[in-house]
């Protein structure tokens, strides 16, 4: 990778135009104020569908991540993304090549899934929903 460039960064970036491109009118957009803390971030999350590429498991499987191929809405630089599930109870009933409705946040300097369920798959020229 090029010196001055982070995978962290980079899907930092990837997250919040999601964000952006997904914000409904007539919102306010702006810092939430000091004593919001998680309503706040959850009016923030905004569900996005994907693919569920591959599960893996790492540290003697104290971290399990999730690679997942985002339904192409926009033009996305990175289509698929690593992201952690803290929860291995939301990875039931779901196995690679499934079709996901999932939201997510930034924990602990991670990409950190926060709902995860099976949906049925986009179809290609129709609305997503």
């Amino acid at each position: 990778m090029k010196p001055g460039i982070r995978m962290g960064q980079i899907f930092s970036l990837s997250l919040a135009i999601l964000f952006l491109l997904a914000a409904q009118p007539g919102h306010a957009a702006g810092p939430s104020p000091a004593g919001a803390g998680m309503a706040a971030s959850a009016q923030q999350l905004v569900e996005t569908r994907a693919t569920v590429r591959s599960i893996f498991e790492e540290d003697g499987g104290k971290r399990i991540y999730i690679r997942l191929k985002l339904v192409q809405l926009h033009d996305k630089p990175f289509p698929t993304l690593t992201f952690r599930v803290t929860d291995r109870a939301l990875l039931a009933g779901i196995a690679e090549g499934s079709s996901v409705a999932f939201t997510a946040a930034r924990a602990a300097d991670e990409n950190t899934i926060t709902s995860l369920r099976a949906a049925a798959p986009c179809v290609r020229f129709q609305p997503c929903q």
